[in-house]
């Protein structure tokens, strides 16, 4: 009798032995989250999965684990010092390979157009320019006419003068001869600009055209007042 007693006795320790240190009853993933139910040899033990996360056993030796976190390879490493097991996920999809680019996408619609900025400071002043050069006036194309008369064409810095004279009248003396002088003056900036032949000379021609004009002066006014006029006054000896 006490043979078969010892003999029962030796049994359960043998089954206590075998008896696995990490026991999982659960291990799936459900509504988002990781979620693995088991049990380990001893109460208030502490349970490491993957050596991120960590719970402690209650009283009856179990724990539950629940976390935001999917394992790679749908495997889970459980600690429980010193037993150590690696357990499969299930619902758990292992990360496939990576794909193919996509095909580049369609050009977005341009944005709409910022506002204008504020205006920025004024530049420093610039240097003074050089001195312009004096026309070096021409005579052009001499003609004869019933009266005198004067043309200036060309440009500001080589203008070219076409003159009329007027026909000598029978009987037969010295024609008179126009002597001619050409007057260039500045109107930069201004908002009224007159040029004037001398007390003995009459006014000719005047270019661009003015808007006032005597028979000794010239005039330009208002915005058309350009930056440079000239006029061609004559004279008899």
């Amino acid at each position: 009798m006490r043979t078969i007693t010892l003999g029962v006795v030796a049994t359960l320790l043998a089954v206590g032995t075998a008896e696995a240190a990490i026991e999982i009853s659960a291990a799936r993933i459900e509504a988002g989250e990781i979620v693995v139910l088991g049990r380990v040899i001893r109460a208030n033990e502490k349970v490491t999965f993957d050596d991120r996360f960590e719970v402690v056993s209650g009283r009856d030796r179990r724990f539950v684990w629940r976390a935001a976190y999917h394992p790679a390879k749908c495997v889970v490493t459980v600690k429980s010092d010193p037993d150590v097991r690696d357990i499969v996920i299930a619902n758990c999809g292992q990360t496939g390979p990576k794909g193919d680019a996509g095909p580049k996408g369609d050009a977005g619609v341009a944005g709409a157009v910022g506002a204008t900025g504020p205006q920025g400071p004024a530049g420093p002043k610039g240097d003074k320019g050089e001195a312009a050069a004096a026309p070096r006036l021409a005579v052009g194309t001499v003609t004869e006419g019933a009266a005198a008369a004067a043309t200036l064409v060309g440009t500001p810095a080589e203008p070219v003068l076409n003159l009329v004279l007027p026909k000598a009248a029978p009987p037969p003396a010295p024609a008179a001869v126009a002597v001619l002088r050409v007057v260039t003056k500045s109107c930069q900036g201004q908002a009224s600009c007159q040029a004037s032949c001398e007390a003995d000379e009459a006014l000719l021609t005047a270019a661009p055209n003015p808007a006032e004009r005597t028979l000794v002066a010239a005039t330009w006014s208002g915005e058309a007042v350009p930056a440079e006029v000239r006029i061609v006054c004559g004279k008899t000896k």
